[in-house]
């Protein structure tokens, strides 16, 4: 549920508008998701459907599970737009992490756990770039 209203607000919709969607996951997580059909329906005004859900267009995905919804046209423009932005500001952290690590006067005088917490960081963020990416294609 709170995937859901995450995705609504990161697109900018009106929380009163009533949309569809599909989910996919495990069993539990369709089994959940069906007994919570109407406090999903409520809280995140979205009708969920089980199914294979989309990689491209407003997905958010985790772990557990996808969930795709389904956006008006001029709504997914605002959302692309967004991607891009996102999948700019991604691109120049990924150069600066790249930068820094690729100095070895920094390297040398970093701490270990300092520059591991520089991989981690550049590692999450080409996972990111990765989704955002994915979702600009479709």
């Amino acid at each position: 549920m709170t995937a859901a209203r995450n995705l609504r607000a990161d697109l900018g919709l009106d929380p009163k508008l009533q949309l569809s969607g599909l989910i996919s996951g495990n069993a539990d997580i369709l089994a959940v998701a069906a007994a919570q059909a109407v406090a999903i329906g409520k809280l995140a005004g979205l009708s969920l459907q089980a199914g294979v859900t989309p990689t491209t267009g407003a997905v958010r995905s985790t772990a557990e599970f996808s969930l795709s919804i389904d956006v008006p046209a001029g709504q997914m423009e605002a959302h692309r737009k967004r991607l891009e932005k996102e999948r700019d500001q991604l691109t120049k952290n990924i150069a600066s992490i790249k930068r820094q690590l690729g100095d070895d006067v920094f390297l040398g005088k970093a701490p270990a756990p300092v520059v591991d917490s520089i991989r981690t960081k550049l590692a999450d963020y080409e996972v990111q770039l990765a989704k955002v990416l994915q979702s600009l294609e479709g």
